[in-house]
């Protein structure tokens, strides 16, 4: 079953982006982490962890580190190379 891309939402997009530049940094990227990160509850970072779990974004389970799958390094990378782009103009 493959995910439409199109109902990713900015928020999405704002997680994966998060645990792809933590992990430039850290070798293992908790929860903790992306909540400091996006000054968000530990909690509401969990809940959005299980739909991009759910989607196959990102890999986690209970007390094991955060890593993004194949298919969310690709969208990382793809969406900071937008921002980068438009901060050319």
């Amino acid at each position: 079953m493959r995910t439409n891309l199109k109902k990713l939402t900015a928020t999405r997009e704002d997680y994966i982006r998060a645990v792809y530049l933590l992990q430039e940094f850290k070798t293992e990227v908790g929860v903790t982490d992306i909540a400091e990160k996006l000054k968000l509850s530990k909690s509401t970072v969990s809940e959005r962890l299980k739909e991009l779990v759910r989607e196959k974004f990102v890999e986690a389970s209970h007390y094991t580190s955060i890593t993004l799958t194949k298919k969310g390094l690709a969208l990382a990378r793809s969406s900071l190379s937008n921002i980068e782009s438009l901060k050319c103009f």
